[in-house]
């Protein structure tokens, strides 16, 4: 590139920034194809490139596409126009605002407001012969809140419904009051939206003096605007129209009107203007009155309770409840005259009942003077929730009145109330009212529950009423009178049932005697003793009782009268206390006498003392009371005396009773022969062993004739050993042998090992392996039997003789291995004849190392091993080198390592 350009390039730069281009405005051809034939998406960027351009030749093509099908075209197009600043055009965009589409509308007011011309809106608004066009002017006027445009807007005000509506809603939007009137007669207009939005437009300016004539709307014929008109009213409620609402409230008679008023003072939520709701809850209508307890409970507080008080003689039931509620919730004790005077004339029983539960609820001690008062009140609902809120707040000044008020109360609701109250103080000082409620009352339910505050109160001074009411004809107050002296008796109030043991009623002296019977002291003795005297029997047991208990020696003679008393029940007592007393020597000469009594069980416990604590100077009477007696059980315990006293002169009298009919009575006699020991009844017991049908009684006779020593019973009872059908005589059988066997017999023992009985076999061998030994064991007999016997009968000979091993047997055990052929047995003596460690045996071993039997070979090593000796050692070297069995060897190697 050559010097000469570069310089030229170089002046045309500087030339351009000192001299811009100028730029022709040329109209892109493009936009009106794209506007014609583009889809909705290419118009829309189209508009909007037209409009980012700025370039105002664009705005007549814009406008002749202004009614474009598509909504979002039509906005861009709007939006486009205020972009190109499109003033000169404005008449014919105004024409634009009868588009079908608000979205459209409100772009284009827009756009006409940014261009500013209020002079050509003006005689548009008047002017204009689309009314459409005239309406969304109005709604321009409205949105620009211009005050130059209110002139206009009035006289919009005679235009058609739609200009109308706008007009008015504009009016509202301006903000200038000095339209008030125009748009007071426009809440008469007959379109019922335009006096609404009327009424709107007079609340956006605040127009309070407007509210009356608002107020006419709420008694409009057409139900909309009603609604309405309560919602917009609802933005005039404040301080500065309350007024208004209090006057609505006070004198205007149509009930919609009241209804609102009311309801938009308990918006306004000022206690300030409260008396006016009251007032209304004496409307005539219902729902006025409902309406003011809605608004009522928004601002209710502490300092209305007097108004709340008189509400509660209204009419209307529903505000005396709001009112019993409201001061239920409140608290305030001050209100409880009001609702007592309120409860004298309530009739609604559930309202009746919220009356009683708030007095209770609301009551505090400062108004226990007023309860007190109204305890004596001629209505009974209100003495009952007096005594209830005084059970809650237990003033202890107030409760000796309330007591003594329950004997003089009539109503049994009442006293029940009363007697819950004193029960939740659990204060002693009720105690002489309820003393004297309990004596008068008639009612049993009544005094059910004094005695049941009693009972918790747990004093003494209710014992003497507590025994009275023992007196009542009921069984349930006697039943509970008797618990509840039950809990109060103890030895500190034993002298209230000392003196009441002299009572004249037999029920008072049972109970009192029965709790002599806790306290057997000797303080009670006086009373106890005349008690035995008493005509009821019951009494009389009790203190013959007492005194067994007391264990006084003094009082024997005075018990002893009573073995004569009429009553068996009586006359077993004293049997039982003489018999508990501990003076065995002085009481058993009375017990003798007590054997012929008429009741068997007085005889029983009598024979029971004798036979514990007599001897035997008792065994004549015990004798010849036994032939007399015909109670199975007495005789049974008669017998058990002269067998514990064990006197030969008992045995005619026993002897008798082997015949006696009943079996028991034969099995104690057989008993107790056999514990006195005379052999003189062996024939006897013989005979009833063998005739007797009873199996208890056989067993028993075995016994007795085992303890005489019979031994010629040995293989009787020995018999009776295997006997399976009697499972009492097998084993008393085995028992009494045992009794009978001892080493004289081992021969005989040893002979029944060879029984078929198995169990006699098994009885024998056991007898054999336990008895002790002072001489020989005859082993003859049970060498014998091992080369006869097999199986179990030689195990257990071969276990008596393991355990009697001496050197003596030596010689049996050598026979046996001469002369056995059985392995078992010659093992078994092999083993025996190493434990004598005898050498003159080792020969019969070197025998024994050369058997065929590889077992007989290692039991003869084993014993060459424990006898010993060079022979012995010779023959175990050999055993050790030549055996054909590795395990004999191993173990003759074994049993050197031993001798080294």
């Amino acid at each position: 590139m050559s010097k000469r350009y570069v310089g030229f390039i170089a002046i045309l730069a500087a030339a351009l920034l000192l001299y811009p281009p100028i730029v022709f405005s040329v109209i892109d051809k493009s936009y009106e194809n794209d506007l014609k034939y583009g889809s909705p998406s290419v118009r829309i960027k189209t508009v909007e490139s037209i409009g980012r351009s700025g370039n105002p030749e664009y705005v007549e093509m814009l406008l002749s596409y202004s009614k474009d099908a598509e909504i979002d075209v039509r906005v861009a197009i709007a939006r486009s126009l205020l972009r190109l600043n499109a003033k000169e055009y404005t008449d014919r965009i105004i024409d634009l605002l009868d588009d079908a589409s608000p979205e459209v509308c409100a772009e284009l007011r827009k756009t006409l407001v940014g261009i500013g011309r209020t002079e050509v809106f003006k005689k548009k608004l008047t002017g204009h012969p689309n009314p459409d066009v005239r309406k969304q002017i109005a709604i321009i006027f409205g949105e620009t809140k211009d005050p130059a445009a209110v002139d206009v807007l009035l006289k919009a005000l005679k235009d058609t419904d739609f200009v109308r509506f706008a007009a008015v809603k504009s009016l509202g939007q301006v903000g200038d009051k000095s339209v008030s009137a125009p748009l007071t007669n426009a809440l008469k207009d007959p379109l019922g939206e335009i006096r609404v939005q009327a009424a709107k437009a007079l609340t956006n300016l605040k127009i309070y003096s407007s509210v009356p004539d608002i107020l006419n709307l709420l008694v409009d014929l057409d139900s909309t605007v009603r609604g309405n008109t309560e919602r917009v009213l609802d933005g005039f409620v404040s301080d500065d129209t309350v007024l208004y609402f209090v006057q609505a409230v006070m004198k205007d008679r149509r009930t919609p009107v009241r209804i609102y008023a009311t309801r938009a003072i308990g918006l306004l939520g000022s206690k300030s203007v409260a008396v006016v709701l009251f007032e209304a809850l004496k409307d005539k209508d219902p729902s006025v009155r409902q309406e003011a307890i809605k608004s009522l409970e928004k601002i209710i507080d502490g300092t209305m309770v007097f108004n709340l008080c008189l509400s509660l003689n209204e009419k209307d039931i529903n505000v005396r409840n709001y009112a019993v509620k409201t001061l239920e919730r409140l608290k305030d004790p001050r209100a409880v005259p009001f609702l007592i005077d309120r409860l004298k004339k309530e009739k609604d029983q559930e309202l009746r009942t919220l009356i009683q539960d708030t007095i209770i609820g609301i009551s505090d001690i400062s108004i226990v003077d007023f309860l007190a008062k109204a305890l004596y009140d001629k209505t009974l609902v209100v003495r009952i929730t007096a005594v209830r809120a005084i059970e809650k707040l237990k003033p202890p000044e107030i409760l000796t009145e309330l007591s003594d008020l329950l004997s003089r109360e009539k109503d049994i609701e009442l006293k029940y109330a009363i007697i819950s109250t004193v029960k939740a103080f659990n204060n002693k000082s009720a105690l002489p009212g309820l003393h004297v409620s309990l004596r008068k009352e008639k009612n049993l339910e009544i005094k059910l529950e004094i005695i049941n505050v009693l009972k918790e109160l747990k004093d003494y001074s209710s014992i003497p009423v507590a025994l009275e009411s023992l007196k009542y004809g009921d069984e349930t107050i006697r039943m509970e009178s008797e618990y509840l002296l039950e809990q109060l008796a103890d030895m500190q109030s034993i002298d209230f049932f000392l003196e009441a043991a002299g009572d004249q009623s037999i029920v008072v002296r049972g109970f009192a005697m029965k709790v002599l019977k806790k306290f057997p002291v000797a303080k009670v003795l006086p009373v106890v003793i005349a008690g035995l005297g008493d005509s009821d029997p019951f009494i009389r047991k009790d203190a013959v009782y007492i005194l067994g208990v007391i264990a006084d020696k003094s009082t024997i003679p005075e018990l002893t009268r009573m073995l004569k008393d009429r009553d068996e029940d009586i006359r077993i007592e004293t049997v039982s206390a003489l018999a508990n007393m501990g003076f065995p020597r002085d009481v058993l000469p009375y017990m003798e006498i007590c054997l012929v009594d008429k009741s068997a069980t007085v005889r029983l416990e009598a024979v029971k003392f004798i036979h514990e604590n007599g001897d035997r100077a008792f065994v004549e009477g015990f004798s010849n009371a036994l032939k007399k007696e015909s109670e199975v059980t007495v005789k049974e315990e008669i017998i058990k005396g002269l067998q514990k006293m064990k006197d030969p002169a008992a045995i005619g009298a026993l002897k008798r009773s082997l015949k006696d009919m009943e079996p028991s009575v034969r099995k104690s006699a057989a008993s107790a022969l056999g514990d006195i020991g005379d052999p003189v009844i062996i024939p006897d017991l013989k005979k009833v062993f063998y005739n007797d049908y009873s199996s208890e009684v056989r067993a028993e006779t075995m016994v007795a004739l085992a303890k005489l020593d019979v031994k010629d019973m040995i293989p009787e009872f020995m018999g009776k050993v295997s006997d399976v059908t009697d499972i009492t005589i097998s084993s008393v059988a085995k028992r009494s042998l045992d009794i009978l066997l001892d080493e004289s017999n081992t021969s005989y023992l040893i002979g029944c090992l060879q029984s078929e009985h198995r169990s006699i076999r098994n009885y024998s061998y056991s007898v054999l392996k336990r008895m002790p030994r002072t001489g020989e064991l005859p082993v003859d007999g049970l060498f014998k039997l091992l080369k006869k016997a097999r199986g179990e009968i030689r195990q257990q000979a071969m276990e008596l003789i393991d355990s009697m091993i001496d050197n003596k047997l030596l010689p049996d055990f050598l026979d046996l291995l001469k002369t056995s052929d059985d392995p078992q047995l010659k093992q078994w003596a092999i083993k025996h004849l190493g434990e004598f460690k005898d050498e003159s045996v080792v020969s019969q071993m070197s025998d024994a190392v050369r058997d065929r039997d590889e077992n007989m070979r290692k039991e003869a090593v084993r014993a060459l091993g424990k006898i010993g000796g060079r022979r012995a050692i010779e023959i175990l070297q050999h055993v050790a080198e030549k055996d054909e069995s590795p395990a004999v060897r191993y173990l003759a190697r074994e049993m050197l390592k031993t001798k080294k």
